[in-house]
């Protein structure tokens, strides 16, 4: 079931691609289970798991962001069931990354190094 339902996000994904940073990003990715508040720039791809992914009113999430909803160890990678949650305002800066159960209040800026 996973493998299916990632292949078919991946396919329209592609499609859907020269969409990344408008509505209908974030159309497609509400759709597919993701809670996502008003007035959000999403321009980066979501990944499997969209139900544990929330992120708040007015959020900046650039481009080539990862929003793990997995955790991977010796013996291999793990779904888990942490919710990502991003705040109100919060700005997330091209090639950062999120880990599983992150939980960002409102306003907060995230860069990579």
């Amino acid at each position: 079931r996973l493998e299916l339902s990632n292949y078919l996000v991946n396919s329209c994904t592609q499609i859907l691609a020269p969409a990344s940073g408008t509505f209908l990003w974030v159309w497609w990715f509400r759709a597919l289970g993701a809670t996502i508040g008003e007035n959000v720039v999403l321009k980066s791809r979501l990944h499997t798991n969209f139900d544990l992914i929330a992120i708040g009113d007015g959020a900046v999430i650039d481009s080539e962001v990862g929003i793990s909803t997995t955790e991977s160890s010796d013996d291999g990678v793990h779904t888990t069931s942490y919710r990502t949650y991003i705040g109100a305002g919060c700005m997330i800066g091209p090639m950062s990354g999120l880990r599983a159960g992150t939980f960002l209040g409102s306003h907060s800026k995230v860069y990579p190094r």
